[in-house]
């Protein structure tokens, strides 16, 4: 398997990955997320993502196909009276495709993340993953991570 750095020429395959997960999220909450985005707008919004420094694309690569990606984005937020500043890496997505789950992918694009975010100086890795996805957050606790903030909501009554 090969990491790397996502480009334009990859953006056909960010799409058909990025897929899978969007129906999933539109089954859970169709008020919320769009089951069948146009894909024209998506892969305009990768390549808006990609242009940008402070993004990064890892795309695992087996196979001649890419099998998964994780997209990150690196800030600072700047110290104030209630908090420290914190360099963290805000993890946006991380997809494997269902036939390549349970083979290490995921957990090697979060260790070339890793090493990529040791050289930036990161000191924590962020993400946040809606309540329904129980298999993800198994895998991210098999990472490490754990709970450290609770998003709560109240929906409008539908009529």
């Amino acid at each position: 398997m090969k990491i790397y750095k996502a480009t334009e020429k990859d953006i056909t395959d960010l799409v058909f990955l990025n897929s899978f997960v969007q129906k999933i999220h539109a089954e859970q909450y169709p008020k919320v997320f769009k089951l069948s985005p146009d894909e024209r707008e998506i892969s305009n919004f990768f390549k808006n993502v990609i242009e940008k420094e402070k993004n990064l694309i890892l795309v695992a690569h087996l196979n001649k196909k890419i099998v998964g990606y994780l997209w990150v984005t690196f800030q600072t937020r700047q110290e104030s009276p209630f908090k420290y500043e914190n360099k963290l890496a805000y993890i946006h997505q991380v997809v494997v495709h269902k036939d390549y789950r349970n083979k290490g992918i995921g957990k090697e694009l979060f260790t070339y993340l890793e090493s990529v975010a040791e050289g930036k100086k990161t000191n924590n890795y962020v993400l946040n993953s809606w309540a329904f996805n129980k298999e993800a957050h198994g895998f991210f606790e098999k990472l490490g991570f754990s709970t450290c903030n609770i998003n709560l909501w109240k929906r409008k009554p539908t009529t």
